[in-house]
């Protein structure tokens, strides 16, 4: 007859740098001390060096602890512009002098985002350091449309009547979601 144990392991991580060392990434919604000179790639990725203490425990060993070092990258989402446009007319009549703003409610269509691929290196420390090469691969992906307002601005020194047809540009900025590598 088999029988079945539930066995459990539990893993404590800390993670620590030098002050002059902390990122961006370091501590959540701080952005570092501003000394950090390897806390930027090559490619504008964002990077934090870490000393980590890792300690495994479970009732069938001892509890190992190791010591080493960790990189965390962070590469930037993705953009794509597009110029979006808007024709926006209106009677209106002004019955006081002042400025009077119209807006005009507009949807941008989905945007195409091409993400290229890149090969990005890193080295793992502790006793014994690695080079790890990762490849993200290229991607194509789209995003939904945004709504945007477009606003015409008319002024006027007395009572008065509006009749125009403006054409409204604006630039539009597509971001792909951002991702974060997993690095193991």
């Amino acid at each position: 007859m088999a029988t079945t144990a539930t066995a459990y392991t539990t893993t404590v991580k800390e993670w620590s740098a030098l002050y002059k060392d902390i990122g961006p990434l370091a501590v959540p919604g701080y952005e570092g001390s501003g000394l950090c000179h390897t806390c930027e790639g090559l490619d504008g990725e964002k990077r934090q060096e870490l000393e980590v203490i890792e300690c495994v425990a479970s009732a069938q060993r001892p509890t190992i602890c190791r010591k080493g070092t960790e990189t965390w990258i962070y590469v930037p989402a993705p953009t794509s512009t597009s110029e979006a446009m808007a024709v926006c007319s209106s009677h209106a009549v002004a019955p006081f002098a002042g400025i009077f703003i119209f807006a005009f409610p507009q949807r941008a269509p989905p945007a195409t985002i091409h993400i290229p691929g890149r090969t990005i290196t890193y080295t793992m420390g502790g006793h014994r350091p690695s080079t790890i090469t990762a490849t993200v691969t290229a991607t194509v992906t789209t995003v939904s449309g945004q709504d945007w307002t477009a606003f015409v601005t008319r002024s006027c020194v007395r009572p008065t009547t509006f009749d125009f047809t403006e054409t409204v540009t604006k630039t539009i900025i597509f971001t792909v979601p951002p991702f974060v590598v997993p690095w193991t």
